[in-house]
């Protein structure tokens, strides 16, 4: 899909190109230092990237910003990207997916079915599902090899969906230090005072209507 963006927008979008650093220009603007040594200037700068990327382009252009970004705590995380003939699998999810529940301490932490949820992404007769391990429920799965990690896949989708023999296509994919962790709020004591209102709606009575008739206009107006 970005390749495919990227081929309609043309040369205003440059792919493959990792930025090393931001540097402000002087006036209003920033350098951009990729890693093939070219600079380019740009008016304004937008980041899309994992908190750890963003903090270190910012610390020299926006370090109060930067600084902010280490109360962000952030886990790594993966998925597992597995296809079978819908024939091969028993128990098929009715949905796009399924969340499976911490208390299950199952070693993948929820499930997409990618050939649902978006439309021509398998051949018709095919599945293509996503297992995404990692986070703060699973950390210990970064530690795998692919081969184990393959392993355990077909192993849970076993279990999960009652997937038989090989898959057709794997595909494995890590993010180190990529999603953001969320803190649940402290609890915090406050005391409200709620005042009783008064609304008074206004209007001409829509007269003898039944389920059926022509649609009709309601006039009415409320004094809040």
């Amino acid at each position: 899909l970005p390749a495919t963006i990227a081929k309609q927008l043309g040369a205003i979008v440059r792919t493959g190109c990792r930025v090393e650093s931001l540097a402000c220009t002087g006036q209003e603007g920033y350098w951009v230092s990729l890693k093939n040594g070219e600079r380019l200037r740009a008016t304004m700068v937008v980041l899309a990237t994992p908190i750890s990327s963003a903090r270190a382009l910012l610390a020299p252009v926006a370090p109060q910003t930067s600084r902010w970004f280490d109360r962000m705590k952030t886990g790594r995380s993966g998925s597992v990207v597995l296809a079978w003939p819908e024939t091969q699998i028993a128990r098929p999810l009715a949905g796009f997916g399924m969340v499976v529940p911490k208390r299950e301490e199952q070693p993948f932490n929820a499930i997409t079915v990618d050939s649902r949820k978006y439309a021509e992404r398998a051949p018709d007769g095919w599945s293509l599902m996503r297992f995404y391990f990692g986070g703060y429920r699973s950390p210990q799965m970064l530690e795998l090899d692919d081969d184990q990690l393959l392993a355990a896949a077909r192993s849970f989708a076993e279990r999960a969906i009652c997937a038989t023999g090989a898959p057709a296509f794997s595909r494995i994919t890590r993010w180190q230090e990529g999603n953001s962790i969320y803190n649940a709020a402290p609890p915090v004591d406050r005391t409200f005072v709620a005042s009783k209102g008064f609304q008074q709606i206004q209007g001409l009575p829509p007269g003898s209507k039944t389920f059926g008739d022509a649609p009709f206009q309601l006039n009415f107006g409320a004094t809040s």
